[in-house]
């Protein structure tokens, strides 16, 4: 079963309840759907823009942030170690990104896709992001927070 730990660097305090609320809802489901037994960890850092420019620069050298960085630590998908990778979400690249949605609902969409990432999903090419986009939806449908 997939789990993690949420380090809050850049949120209000007040959304970390809601925000976990629905990412824990979220991890029920990608362990259920994707039927998932293995125990795994993963850490979620949800970070500002600053930190996420230089995380970016550092790991892409793309200077700019974006909203979501996720490091698999087991490139070859063949994860054997408890702790699988971790994840870098902008809070404030997801508002900006949230003016139809709320924030909740941006953030979860971010850790969902992150997590995706962190179990070898990709959106390479349009073959893979049909199958990822469309896990994607049919959690954030489930969650009732389709976009």
């Amino acid at each position: 079963m997939l789990n993690y730990t949420l380090n809050l660097h850049c949120a209000q305090k007040n959304e970390l309840k809601e925000i976990n609320h629905y990412f824990k809802t979220a991890m029920k489901i990608i362990n259920q759907s994707l039927k998932i037994t293995k125990k795994r960890l993963f850490e979620v850092s949800l970070i500002d823009d600053k930190a996420m420019k230089t995380i970016n620069y550092k790991y892409r050298h793309i200077n700019k942030p974006t909203d979501v960085l996720s490091f698999a630590f087991d490139d070859s998908h063949t994860i054997e170690t408890t702790l699988i990778g971790e994840i870098f979400i902008d809070v404030q690249q997801a508002q900006r990104q949230s003016i139809k949605n709320n924030l909740i609902a941006e953030l979860t969409l971010l850790f969902i896709h992150g997590t995706l990432h962190l179990l070898g999903y990709d959106h390479a090419n349009n073959k893979d992001e049909k199958c990822m986009f469309s896990i994607q939806n049919k959690i954030m449908k489930q969650l009732n927070l389709l976009r």
